[in-house]
């Protein structure tokens, strides 16, 4: 049984210690997005991260386009090239998010997105 105790809680500390890195949840910035905002999801059709990202993004009203590399080879290249253009050279991950034109790669925080914003 004490086995099974510290099993359970091993998982819930890796449980909430994933939801701490990826801060998807309420955005809590004092931006909101603008009716002129423009918000780019690169993602893959298997990507767990990018569906959850999707659903706080619903869940907080933002309007999105979001784009599957993994099956539209023109927008994997798109992607790719928004990298180069800011010179990233650091692992490449997904979800990456456009935020009127600044490229947020690997898996940004609400509040790292919501910084893009319009005043």
């Amino acid at each position: 049984m004490e086995q099974l105790i510290k099993y359970c809680l091993i998982l819930f500390v890796i449980g909430g210690g994933y939801k701490l890195y990826t801060g998807y949840g309420p955005i809590s910035a004092p931006r909101a997005q603008g009716p002129n905002d423009e918000v780019i999801m690169y993602a893959l059709t298997t990507c767990g991260a990018c569906k959850e990202l999707a659903q706080t993004f619903a869940e907080n009203g933002i309007r999105f386009t979001e784009y599957d590399i993994d099956t539209d080879k023109e927008r994997e290249r798109e992607f790719i090239a928004k990298l180069e253009r800011i010179n990233y050279r650091g692992a490449v991950g997904v979800p990456s998010i456009d935020v009127n034109g600044v490229m947020l790669p690997n898996r940004p925080s609400m509040a790292a997105i919501a910084e893009h914003f319009s005043k």
